[in-house]
């Protein structure tokens, strides 16, 4: 059985590598904590809340359709995972 063919990620790795340089320790940190969808979504309800009270509120809303696609995909990767647990380590290499 041969693997399946990946798609190229080096663009989405270069840009993610960029964003992540940019970030200061304490919102790096503050990253790590986001470990399931709920809490992005919580924490883009915060981000909200927060910058609605300093009337820097921007439309995060924009952001939606990437979160319902993280959303539906992390479902894809639970199923895949509890049929077959190694594919976790191929998630994990890539």
């Amino acid at each position: 059985m041969s693997l399946p063919v990946l798609p190229n990620i080096a663009p989405f790795q270069d840009a993610m590598n960029k964003a992540w340089d940019g970030l200061t320790e304490k919102e790096k940190a503050e990253f790590l904590k986001l470990q399931t969808i709920s809490d992005v979504y919580a924490e883009t309800d915060r981000i909200q809340r927060e910058q609605g009270k300093n009337g820097l509120l921007r439309n995060l809303k924009q952001i939606e359709p990437y979160l319902l696609w993280l959303k539906q995909y992390s479902g894809v990767i639970e199923v895949f995972v509890q049929v077959k647990p190694q594919i976790l380590a191929l998630i994990w290499v890539g």
